[in-house]
């Protein structure tokens, strides 16, 4: 008789790297926080938001940078996972993080700030020492006062995010040197720890909504949340793989409409209905959304040059409307995007594939 060989159990269908959305979610994340910004500008008031209107909670700007830091964690602990290596692991956060940051804050510094005020005036008083200090650490560009009768006098309020998720880039660092994400049941009770110190700072605030601690603990909790879609992602029911495909996302619905309705509720909340609705549109697959990941990644230099671009609308075009506002930095930032990409982070991205072992030992966990 013939030898019937038993079929080997089918596991979930392994995702292409390349065969996702996440370059085109980055990009509308980044375009919901200049839209964001369009109307915050004008008063200074949150409340001016369109989705804070609608639901007297989060803001659409709020809500897109949680969504990068669910998108990062995400992808960083891949990365990760994929070369567990110090040097290469830094290398190539350092060249994807720096080079379009120090281009962005000196067009900043240089191109918006003396535009924004007395030019003669702001040069004088500008300390370089000040300045590259700040860039150094990924801060917001020490300089003289700019656009001082607008509401945030700030050259480039949206760069404050940016030193916070290069902290988390370096948690992956040191977490990954001692088996959390190897064994990542160590990642989750992370992952919990930040998730109920954030519960007891909605029950018991004990830090200061400007406190540097209190971003640094809600965005973390983002980043931490996002990186558990990836390393339990066997468990995720998406809807590619979900016997009930519209329950699941009825779910993370519901999830991402009580966390931005009610403020009240814990951030992970929030999190886990905008990561499940998040990741499901990244593995989505559609002939529309396959033609633009031939599109060029430009969203970090759309999010990077939306902030001086308005200022400097609202500085020297009076009489605009919040969605004048929007429609005219949108296209000024995606073309300075493009410029980003292509001029700037494209070549040095180039170098994260460069064999850096002969400068720096290999170092593993």
């Amino acid at each position: 008789m013939p030898v019937i060989h038993a079929l080997p159990a089918q596991s979930p269908p392994v995702r292409p790297e390349r065969a996702n959305n996440f370059d085109l979610l980055r990009l509308l994340l980044a375009v919901s926080v200049i839209l964001s910004h369009s109307y915050i500008m004008f008063d200074g008031r949150d409340a001016s938001d369109p989705l804070a209107s609608l639901f007297r909670g989060i803001t659409l700007g709020e809500l897109a940078v949680d969504g990068f830091f669910l998108l990062s964690g995400y992808l960083i602990v891949q990365s990760w996972e994929k070369t567990p290596d110090l040097w290469s692991f830094m290398m190539k956060r350092i060249w994807r993080i720096y080079p379009g940051f120090i281009v962005a804050a000196l067009f900043s510094a240089f191109v918006a700030g003396p535009l924004g005020s007395n030019a003669a005036s702001y040069l004088s008083q500008l300390e370089l020492f000040k300045l590259a200090k700040s860039m150094l650490f990924l801060k917001v560009p020490a300089v003289p006062p700019s656009f001082e009768s607008l509401p945030f006098p700030t050259v480039n309020g949206s760069m404050w995010t940016i030193f916070f998720e290069f902290l988390c880039y370096l948690s992956v660092a040191v977490l990954g040197l001692t088996g959390a994400i190897r064994h990542r049941r160590y990642w989750l009770m992370a992952t919990l720890l930040l998730v109920a110190l954030g519960i007891a700072q909605k029950a018991w605030p004990f830090l200061p909504a400007q406190n540097f601690y209190f971003p640094a603990l809600r965005l973390s909790t983002f980043f931490f949340i996002g990186a558990c879609f990836y390393l339990f992602r066997e468990y995720v029911p998406y809807p590619d793989r979900s016997p009930s495909r519209w329950l699941p996302l009825f779910a993370g619905g519901l999830l991402l409409l009580l966390g931005v309705s009610y403020k009240a509720l814990p951030d992970v909340v929030l999190a886990l209905g905008a990561g499940y609705l998040l990741f499901s549109l990244a593995f989505w697959q559609h002939p529309v959304l396959a033609c633009y990941r031939k599109c060029p990644d430009m969203s970090y230099g759309v999010y990077l040059y939306g902030w001086p671009v308005q200022k400097l609308l609202l500085w020297y075009v009076p009489g605009m409307t919040p969605r004048m506002l929007f429609a005219s930095s949108l296209a000024c930032s995606l073309v300075l995007g493009l410029v980003s990409w292509y001029a700037i982070e494209r070549p040095f991205l180039r170098l994260k594939t460069f064999n850096w072992r002969f400068i720096k030992p290999k170092l593993t966990y």
